[in-house]
């Protein structure tokens, strides 16, 4: 072997290994530690209602006035879009970290989610609703039953796997109050019939996951226009619901709350390790991921997206100096035999 191929083999290693380190030590491998906690959550993402929705959603509006149930306001960040909604809620890292910020971005989130998470620690998962989750999140389902195009039976299979599969973690995902607002728009009369229908199929839920004591999240990934849509401009398109329901578990709910805190609650909630990711703050518990936080970011003076960010380059530049060699070596070998 020529000194040549030597030192592009030795030079390869080294990257490869500095590039192994970079990823098992910096953020991409660093979480909380689990708390287990033995309680089954169940995470009904309504998608496109706006908070003033529920208004005609009377079994919702009654748990809350009744002191059933907890509701405070969750403010959508930018882009209001379907897919980035999923990701800070499921991931709790806002958008500019995460990456994802189109519709037409059919990848695999490059971050963990809650339900990653709960699977790794040995807990069921279940998803019953649109493709564009599974997309995101192709390994985090343990079961799953997803349409293309129409919704009509995702609360009966959501019953159904209550009942079969009893999982620890649920995600059910309705779209027709979303395609509601596309067709007539967030004031309209349908839009409105179609919210009550929902709060129908919502109520026949909770009786069932009542049974087995899930603490139930409704919430959306955005809200809607008034004459349709959901872009950057109109103040329904940000404002989105929460209610909390649980017989066991009382969270201290402020005036409004950020879509990226909802992941690191569904963490704590679960008992399940949290991310870096998660910039939002959790409304149980998140002392231990601020302590976390502090232990591995470079410089505790800046806000911590720019240690994250900062240390996406670094490894983005390592990958980059890896591929480079990799192919000379490969070249080099390729010429010499």
């Amino acid at each position: 072997m020529s000194n040549y191929i030597k030192l592009t083999l030795i030079l390869y290693i080294l990257i490869l290994n500095s590039t192994i380190s970079l990823f098992k030590y910096t953020f991409y491998d660093i979480t909380t530690k689990s708390k287990p906690s033995n309680k089954k959550v169940c995470l009904i993402i309504v998608d496109g209602l706006r908070v003033d929705a529920l208004n005609n959603m009377p079994f919702i509006h009654n748990l809350i006035e009744n002191n059933n149930a907890q509701f405070t306001i969750s403010i959508a960040d930018k882009p209001t879009l379907s897919r980035a909604g999923y990701m800070r809620i499921l991931t709790g890292a806002p958008t500019h970290i995460s990456g994802i910020s189109s519709n037409n971005q059919h990848i695999p989130s490059p971050i963990l989610s809650a339900s990653d998470l709960a699977i790794s620690q040995k807990l069921k998962t279940a998803l019953c609703g649109y493709f564009w989750i599974d997309e995101l999140f192709p390994f985090s389902f343990y079961y799953k039953k997803t349409y293309f195009i129409r919704d009509g039976t995702t609360f009966n299979d959501a019953i159904s796997v209550v009942n079969s599969f009893n999982p620890n973690f649920l995600i059910v995902h309705p779209m027709s109050v979303d395609n509601a607002g596309h067709s007539f728009g967030g004031n309209s009369i349908q839009y409105k019939n179609t919210a009550n229908k929902i709060d129908y199929e919502i109520y026949k839920l909770y009786k069932e996951v009542n049974k087995y004591n899930y603490d139930i999240i409704i919430t959306s990934d955005h809200g809607h226009q008034n004459f349709g849509g959901h872009t950057n401009f109109e103040e329904n398109t940000f404002l989105t619901p929460f209610i909390f329901i649980s017989k066991r578990t009382y969270l201290k709910l402020p005036k409004s709350i950020k879509q990226i805190d909802i992941a690191p609650t569904l963490c704590d909630l679960l008992g399940i390790s949290k991310t870096l990711y998660m910039t939002g703050d959790s409304l149980l518990n998140n002392e231990n991921l601020s302590l976390l936080r502090k232990a591995h970011i470079i410089n505790p003076t800046l806000p911590f997206e720019y240690n994250l960010s900062l240390s996406l380059f670094i490894t983005n530049i390592l990958l980059t100096i890896h591929l480079i060699i990799y192919f000379y070596f490969i070249r080099l070998i390729k010429s010499k035999f």
